[in-house]
């Protein structure tokens, strides 16, 4: 799946393109699609469209309600792309993500208006035994996990704890 010199070569150029411009685009593919979790966890709104990560694949992490992608050449996946956030917010995804993740630059393709420079977290390539062969369904966790796992994150009351 993943090299380990696309790994190395990423840990020398993750932060570049954040830095240049002070501001970047964040594709989100699992719980931070969910806006009141997005929100929740970088403190702001942002405008966001749907998008595409191409080879890439996103699977179940074992024991967890939550994905990971690593890169599989010839899938896609279909996720959210939130639009010039501050680098300031990087620290705080960052710190969401953990050590389980690498903060990486891809392009995403818009759907219809073609494609653009963003960042997305990937599982490091020591834990992809970590990975089931079950594909994430965000109808499932929003029913089923959504409540817990929001009420893990510091912040107000969510609309799920209903």
């Amino acid at each position: 799946m993943v090299t380990r010199d696309l790994v190395i070569d990423d840990l020398v150029t993750r932060d570049l393109a954040c830095t240049l411009s002070g501001v970047f685009n964040l594709f989100a593919y699992g719980t931070l699609e969910f806006e009141e979790i997005f929100q929740r966890v970088t403190g702001t709104r942002a405008k966001a469209q749907p998008a595409e990560l191409i080879d890439f694949g996103r699977y179940l992490l074992e024991h967890r309600p939550y994905p990971a992608v690593v890169p599989v050449r010839g899938s896609v996946v279909v996720g959210t792309v939130y639009l010039e956030l501050a680098d300031a917010l990087l620290g705080r995804l960052d710190e969401y993500e953990g050590d389980e993740y690498l903060r990486r630059n891809v392009r995403v393709q818009l759907r219809g208006a073609g494609d653009l420079d963003a960042v997305v977290y990937v599982l490091l390539p020591e834990l992809e035994h970590n990975l089931t062969t079950s594909p994430w369904d965000k109808q499932h966790f929003a029913d089923h996990h959504a409540q817990k796992f929001l009420s893990g994150l510091p912040g107000p009351a969510s609309r799920y704890s209903q």
